[in-house]
């Protein structure tokens, strides 16, 4: 028996939630009282608990995995560029544009290809993980705005998401599907899901996103294409076209700008 997108989604915050909430506590117990207001908490709830959740895998769900991620990264990418000029005032060279511009193409011809000739569950799945991208983006830029502490915003994050999510679940016999399924489907979806993606990469790229600043830190979601393609041949036997093999290379070119330029800004 498979598992629903919101039984990965009910997974994650299980997961992470708890996880991360006694961190919180330990660690981090008055900073998240003095920087996050209820409003600054619902804002980050909307933008990155359950319906990013829910956008993420609803689209993997819809759309092939290799064209999805390479929307969701790029739509990720030039959000966080835009806000960062526009939100946290980083400055934009002429590497740096030529980076967005690459990044931008990447969206436009994918996302337009597969929307207009593509079947209606896939231009919803292509719009899905557009709409990942710039919720994603949003998030790591309104936390660098806040000041939030990378592992604070997710522990919040991820345990109101967890109490507002889970009843809802539950009532829907959630629980009696996962009862159902084999206990080696669960423990791989409570490293990945819970772990991994709810934890370890969102944690890190905001932590990069601090550090290095905004526009520098989106070189990471820019490579990652080449990455996770690699992966969904292994795992999918999907084979990437060669209009999807020229975006990784455009990516990767954009990637290497934004690289580049910040080691000739650190001389």
């Amino acid at each position: 028996m498979g598992l629903s997108v919101s039984d990965l989604a009910f997974i994650r915050y299980a997961t992470a939630g708890p996880l991360l909430a006694i961190f919180l506590i330990v660690r981090h117990r008055n900073d998240w009282r003095a920087r996050l207001s209820v409003s600054k908490t619902s804002v980050l709830i909307l933008l990155a608990g359950p319906p990013l959740t829910i956008c993420v895998l609803g689209g993997d769900r819809l759309a092939p995995f290799a064209s999805g991620v390479l929307v969701e990264t790029a739509a990720l990418a030039v959000g966080c560029i835009v806000l960062a000029r526009s939100l946290l005032g980083e400055p934009l060279d002429a590497a740096r544009w030529l980076a967005l511009c690459l990044l931008g193409t990447r969206i436009f011809l994918i996302a337009g290809s597969n929307l207009l000739r593509g079947e209606t569950q896939v231009q919803l799945g292509i719009f899905l993980f557009a709409v990942a991208g710039c919720m994603a983006a949003a998030f790591t830029a309104l936390g660098c705005r806040w000041k939030i502490a990378p592992l604070s915003a997710m522990a919040v994050v991820s345990i109101s998401s967890l109490v507002t999510f889970a009843p809802f679940y539950l009532a829907t016999d959630g629980w009696g599907r996962l009862l159902a399924s084999s206990p080696a489907l669960l423990l791989e979806q409570i490293v990945c899901q819970g772990v991994i993606a709810g934890m370890a990469a969102w944690t890190g790229f905001i932590y990069s996103a601090r550090l290095l600043g905004l526009v520098t830190a989106t070189f990471l979601p820019a490579i990652t294409p080449a990455i996770a393609v690699t992966v969904g041949l292994v795992l999918t036997d999907e084979l990437p076209t060669v209009s999807q093999w020229s975006m990784i290379a455009m990516s990767s070119v954009g990637a290497l700008l934004l690289i580049v330029r910040t080691g000739s800004m650190r001389k």
